[in-house]
């Protein structure tokens, strides 16, 4: 939605598909030979999408974090783990 000043809003249900993600072998694998990992910061909102978010990017190649600031969905202690995580935001 926005509003007569032209600033947006939205309404982020809970669950969405990036909640609750279940790292697996094949994402594992998949990201392992990935040219770039791009995620999205929204997934840390919840934790277990955010463990799984974690693993991956310890096996990716490189990282390309796409920040998602959707209030009130994120914190600055969160993006700055996140930024020193990857390799380009």
């Amino acid at each position: 939605m926005v509003n007569d000043k032209g600033n947006a809003s939205y309404d982020i249900h809970y669950p969405s598909s990036w909640d609750k993600i279940l790292q697996t072998k094949e994402m594992d694998e998949k990201v392992s030979e990935a040219d770039a990992f791009v995620f999205g910061s929204l997934i840390c909102r919840d934790e277990v999408s955010r463990a799984t978010l974690y693993g991956l990017l310890d096996k990716a190649e490189y990282k390309v974090l796409d920040a998602n600031l959707r209030a009130p969905y994120y914190t600055a202690e969160v993006l700055l783990e996140l930024m020193s995580k990857t390799d380009f935001y």
